[in-house]
């Protein structure tokens, strides 16, 4: 069990607390939740690890309300509290601001390649997700 300033005592499963427990779960004590906020706001002072451990609790009590209801089964349980505790376990540093950085990296790279890929009318990297994720990117770009 662990005891939460805002929701009072939270129950894990031994499997729960053996994830707790490794080190890819404990580097989220070091990624704040949000960003760069704490730079403009000093006190707001939240963790990916805390949110994970909220996160965990409402999904228990959402899933054993369901199980009540007879709509989950206690394996359901299992899987969506591991899955709301691990929702944020591949997170950057400094939470999404990471990403816009990711983002940019991702598009430059892509860049390269089509310039190396031989043009056939649809570049081999613009299947239907890549093409999303390039239009959108810089349809961004060229906005800022």
């Amino acid at each position: 069990m662990i005891n939460d300033d805002v929701y009072g005592a939270i129950p894990l499963t031994e499997a729960e607390w053996d994830v707790i427990n490794t080190r890819a779960f404990q580097r989220l004590r070091g990624i704040r939740q949000l960003g760069l906020t704490s730079y403009v706001f000093p006190t707001a002072e939240h963790t990916r690890f805390s949110h994970s451990l909220g996160v965990l609790f409402i999904m228990g009590r959402i899933t054993a309300h369901l199980h009540e209801k007879g709509v989950l089964e206690e394996d359901d349980l299992r899987k969506l509290r591991m899955a709301a505790l691990l929702h944020d376990i591949g997170h950057y540093p400094l939470s999404h601001v990471g990403e816009a950085v990711f983002m940019r990296i991702q598009f430059e790279k892509e860049q390269v390649v089509q310039k190396k890929t031989p043009d056939f009318g649809e570049s081999a990297l613009t299947r239907a997700g890549d093409k999303i994720f390039v239009t959108n990117y810089r349809s961004r770009c060229q906005a800022s």
